[in-house]
Formats: structure tokens, sequence, C-alpha cells
């Protein structure tokens, strides 16, 4: 689906470039926001195909993030893939939490 653009949210700058480079050389179109607020205000101003979310975003977890993304492009939601660095999660429901220490 070369050409269909993808928003990346992640803090982490090295993952970022890695997904950019990866989906960039596939055909894609990225843009990329470090944190929740920034990837809404992306949304606001441009259509995505894709969403890939961490879930550990420094202002709003990634779980958070999709439901307010479901309120503005429900389309968008239901094609949103969750990443994690975390080495341990638990299972709720269909979406995968961080586990609780």
């Amino acid at each position: 689906m070369a050409g269909e653009r993808i928003l990346v949210v992640d803090d982490e700058a090295e993952i970022v470039e890695l997904l950019r480079e990866v989906l960039v050389a596939e055909g894609y179109a990225v843009d990329a926001a470090p944190d929740a607020a920034a990837s809404l205000q992306l949304i606001r101003e441009n259509i995505y195909d894709l969403a890939l979310l961490d879930f550990n975003l420094p202002d709003m977890d990634g779980v958070m993030l999709h439901h307010q993304i479901r309120q503005m492009d429900a389309e968008l939601a239901s094609r949103t893939i969750f990443m994690s660095g975390l080495q341990s999660v638990k299972m709720v429901g269909w979406i995968k939490y961080p586990s609780v220490p």
C-alpha cells in the first residue's frame, strides 16, 4: 500500500527514526509525534491510514490516546497498532496493557 500515510507516536527518537527509515523505504509517508498532544494536533490537520502508538508516552498512555483518537476518527482508531519496549505485559480484553509491578 505504498503512498499511504502513517502516524508514529513515540517519545524515543531512535525508535521513531528506525520506523521512519523502514516505512519510507517501503514507500509510505510518515509523520511522527513525541507525545499524545502533538499526535492529536497532527490528526486534526491530516488524514492517516495507520497509527503506530507507544503505550508509554510522557503526557498520556497509549490506551487513553487511542480513546481520544476513536472520538476524532473511528476509522483511524480501527487501524491502530500498539507498540512497547516493555518486556512484560498482561492481557486485558483485546488490548495488552503494561504489567503493574
